[in-house]
């Protein structure tokens, strides 16, 4: 039985915005997120009992979390076309961490009772899905500071190149000193009548051949230099006015083309739907027949497709059981191994060192990044992702995350933080925010520039210490949602 089960999900946010001086010698903003995902465990009525409210709470969360594995299986098949973020507000708030913007890590919490093996195995299952997404996480800086920097490194890329080249072949005089070489050797042998008129054309034309691999390359050294040239062209100079004004233009431009762009495809798509859906249903009615013989032929041609295609799912069906008995066999494995390399003394702080300090470093470089606990009720989750904040020892990783950010900052010289902290849970597919309850305020996800989503009106505290922003947590903690469950 667990007295305090969380009844929603809770998403505790840490925003790091960094400002450090860049070799330019001027200011550079970099901003990381990290969301902490304490998931509702999923659970089944037939063991807990669960009536009333609990059943209802129940049942959403169970929807969200099926609309969770849906988006995971979905990334995973790279036949599917569609990623069905929008199914849950659970899936659309972590739409970055899934397959987007975001180094992400999942927390896959079981037990040890036998009579939760299904669960366990689930459970294990759920997490093996979710290693195979691939995200593209990226630095999230000023766009001009990102397309600075691209162009200087393309450009040192691009000078190496020439100075190679140069290195190797001299410059524009040893193509002219070539150059003259090959056509004074091409009217020595033309003016020589010892060599015969076969032999003559074999030797021109191999002198021709080197003319022309030197041309190439000449013609290549100076692509080269004109690409540096137009990229050097392309870098912003001017007043501090002229360098926002150029960038929130061409920003503008890009974001415009990136929308008609998602529109078209957008509209694409449902033509070729809608078309699908017209043939399927037209088919049928498009078909006559002059007499009961042309009939019975066109009906059992289509029966003998039919035919065919129903043995084509029935292998479909036994390849998927198959794959399913071997990744089952597989999960076993997995279980049997991990149960003989874990120590039984392990810690919270084992846990954080081994596999979340680097991702909270990544965070503190201007990436996005997400840690999420998964499992069934009762396994430990909210103990994993929160633990106990007065033991050192036994502090969860959302507070070993702050005590690291915390400490880099103590300990960074010329480069200044601000540390923003938000907290919300999802509650029967309602957003609440937890920093501001009392106000009962409407909150809408919304979609950034960039692609990315954010919660409109979210609370969002300025923390300058593990103090303030423990804090914060306590407060959000007083307002989740939680209750008995067996």
């Amino acid at each position: 039985m667990n007295e305090h089960s969380s009844r929603s999900h809770a998403i505790f946010i840490i925003t790091v915005e960094c400002s450090r001086i860049g070799a330019d010698g001027e200011s550079h903003i970099t901003v990381g997120r990290l969301n902490l995902v304490d998931l509702a465990g999923s659970e089944r009525q037939s063991k807990t009992g669960a009536t009333g409210e609990r059943f209802k709470e129940a049942t959403k969360i169970n929807l969200s979390l099926s609309a969770l594995g849906n988006v995971i299986s979905a990334l995973v098949d790279a036949k599917s076309a569609h990623i069905p973020y929008r199914d849950s507000k659970l899936t659309r708030l972590l739409q970055d961490s899934l397959g987007g913007n975001s180094k992400t890590v999942m927390v896959a919490c079981i037990g040890p009772a036998s009579y939760n093996f299904e669960e366990t195995l689930g459970t294990l299952r759920y997490a093996n899905r979710a290693k195979n997404i691939k995200n593209q996480p990226k630095i999230n800086e000023d766009p001009k500071d990102a397309l600075l920097r691209e162009f200087q490194e393309e450009i040192e890329m691009l000078r190496e190149q020439l100075k190679q080249r140069k290195s190797r072949k001299g410059g524009d005089s040893y193509y002219d000193e070539q150059r003259a070489r090959f056509e004074d050797e091409v009217e020595a042998i033309q003016n020589d009548d010892t060599i015969l008129k076969q032999e003559k054309e074999k030797l021109i034309r191999e002198i021709q051949e080197k003319h022309e691999l030197l041309e190439r390359e000449r013609v290549e050294q100076a692509r080269v230099a004109d690409r540096i040239a137009n990229i050097q062209s392309r870098l912003i100079v001017g007043t501090e006015e002229d360098v926002e004004s150029r960038t929130k233009e061409q920003y503008e431009q890009l974001e415009t083309k990136r929308k008609e762009l998602a529109e078209q495809k957008r509209r694409e798509r449902e033509m070729m739907e809608a078309l699908e859906r017209q043939e399927e249903d037209t088919v049928d009615l498009k078909q006559t027949f002059s007499d009961l013989r042309q009939e019975v032929e066109a009906k059992s041609k289509k029966l003998k497709k039919m035919m065919i295609k129903l043995r084509q799912a029935r292998n479909e069906v036994r390849d998927v059981s198959d794959a399913f008995s071997d990744e089952r066999q597989t999960l076993d494995d997995t279980i049997s191994a991990i149960s003989k390399e874990l120590k039984l003394n392990s810690t919270q702080s084992d846990l954080y060192e081994e596999t979340f300090r680097d991702l909270v470093d990544s965070v503190l470089n201007g990436y996005n990044a997400t840690i999420f606990a998964y499992g069934q009720t009762g396994t430990g989750k909210t103990y994993t992702m929160e633990g106990k904040s007065t033991d050192p020892e036994q502090r969860g990783v959302i507070y070993k995350c702050i005590d690291h950010i915390f400490e880099h900052i103590n300990a960074s010289h010329n480069q200044e933080y601000l540390v923003r902290a938000s907290y919300l849970e999802i509650y029967q597919e309602e957003l609440r925010d937890l920093l501001e309850a009392e106000s009962n305020k409407k909150l809408e996800v919304k979609e950034r520039p960039d692609g990315g989503v954010y919660v409109k009106d979210l609370t969002s505290k300025l923390t300058r210490s593990v103090t303030e922003i423990q804090e914060v947590m306590t407060r959000g903690n007083a307002h989740r949602s939680v209750g008995y469950v067996v």
